[in-house]
């Protein structure tokens, strides 16, 4: 190997992975798995993680995130599933991939979905690199009750 090579994937299994911070302790169980092909990079995840301060339990289950690096941008997608100790589960979907340009901190374009109980969603859209937009279908009926814009970073 040469200090050109780069790694073509990496995998972690753990059980009862304690990391130590300023803010309490977590305890981590499960399996990270990272793999490079070309100029995309994939994360998977499926993990439990457990706030020992707060007893409080968060969970992926094949969460994957994956990172496309073009000359003049990057393209973000996630999928999967998130479990949140106060409200539940969502499946995570990408509708378009987040689009970063070379320079920029945040996305310019893209749209990413949330999919709750009784199929309610939130989904967030990059509208340029310096705002977004958030809509949410509380009843799941396909009609957004609520809209907000916000600015990227406040």
């Amino acid at each position: 190997a040469s200090a050109n090579d780069a790694f073509a994937a990496a995998s972690m299994s753990f059980t009862s992975l304690t990391v130590e911070t300023a803010d309490g302790s977590f305890t981590a169980n499960g399996t990270l798995t990272t793999t490079a092909s070309g100029s995309t990079v994939t994360i998977s995840s499926n993990l439990l993680l457990t706030n020992n301060t707060t007893d409080e339990t968060y969970l992926t289950e094949n969460l994957v995130l994956t990172v496309t690096d073009a000359s003049t941008s990057a393209s973000i997608t996630l999928a999967g599933r998130f479990y949140h100790p106060e409200f539940g589960y969502v499946t995570l979907s990408t509708q378009t991939a987040l689009v970063i340009v070379l320079g920029d901190q945040y996305p310019s374009s893209g749209k990413i979905v949330a999919t709750g109980a009784s199929n309610s969603t939130v989904s967030l859209t990059a509208l340029a690199n310096t705002t977004y937009q958030i809509d949410i279908d509380v009843t799941g009926n396909g009609t957004i009750e609520s809209t907000t814009t916000g600015a990227w970073g406040a």
